[in-house]
């Protein structure tokens, strides 16, 4: 008997990750729905999908699924988790940016910046689930895609993370003005992670796909 397609969506409680899980469910795909609230997530009970806990920033979280997908073939993995805290300042140009501010806020976490740097612990926390979760993700689901033989991985980015139009914003993004930038700098770097990812698996022209029907064996982004 065939066995029926195996996927991992994270960020699945909410959005486009909550709208994977249910149309992958109704197709007859078997679903793992991870996200930080897990199986507590109440936008997840009325689905056949099999909540996960998942913190994609936290490495024993992380450690925590691949223990999960042990003996599991996992076909497609849609790593959609991503956060955008309005505290880093999406409306600012960086000549507004409060950076005292972002070093109080350090401060009080106990984590004191000895550099002439002053980095928001907000922003460092977009970049850890923006483009390392991702890639910690993948790592961690490796043994499982490479268990299912032909595997897809999809890494949804954004058009905001895209360097070449970021020099043409306005007329890219309508009224978007040169701001937002923890999340717009994530999403480039996860661009850059993932097609260094598909040269690693052995795609031999990384693809920056929004149909990623033909992409295989390899990450794609998702804008």
């Amino acid at each position: 008997m065939r066995r029926m397609p195996t996927a991992l969506v994270t960020g699945a409680s909410r959005g486009l990750g909550l709208e994977w899980c249910r149309q992958l469910s109704d197709k007859g795909w078997t679903v793992y729905a991870a996200c930080r609230a897990g199986p507590a997530a109440p936008a997840l009970a009325p689905l056949n999908v099999t909540p996960v806990m998942l913190d994609v920033a936290d490495p024993a979280s992380v450690a925590g699924l691949a223990a999960a997908l042990e003996g599991v073939d996992l076909d497609l993995l849609v790593n959609n988790a991503g956060i955008r805290p309005d505290e880093c300042g999406p409306d600012k140009t960086l000549g507004e940016m409060d950076y005292s501010a972002m070093e109080a806020t350090r401060r009080a976490a106990g984590k004191l910046c000895h550099g002439p740097f002053k980095i928001n612990i907000l922003a460092q926390a977009v970049l850890a689930t923006n483009t390392i979760g991702p890639m910690r993700v993948l790592s961690a689901c490796l043994p499982a895609l490479k268990r299912a033989g032909a595997f897809k991985v999809l890494n949804v980015s954004s058009g905001l993370g895209s360097c070449s139009l970021a020099a043409h914003t306005r007329r890219a993004f309508g009224n978007i003005a040169a701001t937002d930038l923890a999340y717009r700098s994530s999403k480039a770097a996860l661009n850059m992670a993932t097609a260094l990812a598909a040269l690693e698996l052995g795609e031999p022209r990384p693809s920056h796909l929004r149909d990623t029907s033909e992409t295989a064996n390899s990450p794609a982004c998702v804008g």
